[in-house]
């Protein structure tokens, strides 16, 4: 019994469509641009948070500094 199969054979131009794709520049380009402004939108998502959180732990420790919430008697 003979076992058939694709048989494959490393070819540069092989090699370089499945790292970079069958994009052209401009497609690679117009894909870049996309990520970029994803990343730059999630960044402010992340600073966002960061002060949303921030503000939270604030008005937490003024609640319970104000209120007393915590002190030993």
């Amino acid at each position: 019994m003979q076992l058939q199969g694709k048989s494959s054979v490393f070819t540069l131009t092989g090699m370089k469509t499945k790292i970079f794709g069958t994009d052209s520049p401009e497609q690679r380009e117009a894909k870049i641009r996309q990520l970029e402004e994803q990343i730059t939108e999630a960044e402010q998502q992340v600073k966002d948070a960061t002060a949303e959180a921030q503000y939270v732990l604030d008005m937490s420790v003024c609640l319970c500094h104000c209120t007393g919430v915590g002190e030993q008697a």
